[in-house]
């Protein structure tokens, strides 16, 4: 029997070698184990705050970097804020159409 920590990386006092690796979600996430709806499990709002966030991001980053103009960044802004924009990649898509358009 080997003394000190069990596993390979922990100090004397810490029993970490039997836990998940950061990041890692966990088993027991398939449907025969959820008991909510999927609006409860992940909420809508939450959702559209994360990709919200994303976007303003993105857009505030090429603002600052001057890829797009101020007017430019307020009305894309506010076309994020109506919904227009699915994702970052979504945003960024339709920022190619446009500067296509603009050459």
């Amino acid at each position: 029997m080997q003394s000190g920590p069990s596993s390979p990386g922990a100090t004397a006092g810490e029993e970490q070698g039997r836990r998940w690796p950061s990041g890692h979600t966990g088993t027991a996430k398939g449907p025969g184990r959820r008991k909510g709806a999927a609006g409860a499990r992940s909420p809508r709002k939450r959702e559209w705050i994360k990709k919200i966030r994303a976007i303003r991001k993105t857009l505030a980053d090429l603002r600052d970097t001057d890829e797009i103009n101020p007017h430019l960044y307020r009305t894309l802004y506010r076309q994020a804020a109506g919904g227009q924009f699915r994702s970052v990649a979504h945003l960024k898509a339709h920022l190619a159409l446009i500067s296509g358009r603009m050459k």
